[in-house]
């Protein structure tokens, strides 16, 4: 009997250090798995922040035009201006982020 009891002490023994031996590899996952987290988490919270910044924005101050996409992403008042040789019908651009209107 103790012959049975000592096979079954070496497989949980077994188990255990199976088990074991997968810490580091599920902690890396878990911190890769987190990261993406945060990474999804940063973009919900820009939507979000995207819907209040729409509703802020403003087109224009005096003879300046301001970039949607600058106000709306980060915030940023950035002018756009006409491309080089255009009308004022024809393309603006913001030099920031190269939105062109």
């Amino acid at each position: 009997m103790a012959d049975v009891r000592q096979r079954v002490l070496d497989a949980a023994d077994g188990v255990a250090q199976s088990l074991t031996y997968q810490i580091g590899r599920l902690e890396g996952e878990l911190q890769e798995k987190q990261g993406e987290l945060d990474v999804i988490n940063r973009k919900l919270k820009a939507a979000s922040d995207a819907v209040t910044r729409r509703k802020i924005f403003v087109v224009a101050s005096a003879a300046e035009y301001y970039c949607p996409q600058c106000f709306i992403r980060d915030q940023a008042k950035s002018v756009l201006a006409l491309k080089p040789g255009s009308s004022p019908d024809d393309i603006i651009e913001c030099d920031a982020c190269g939105l062109s209107i």
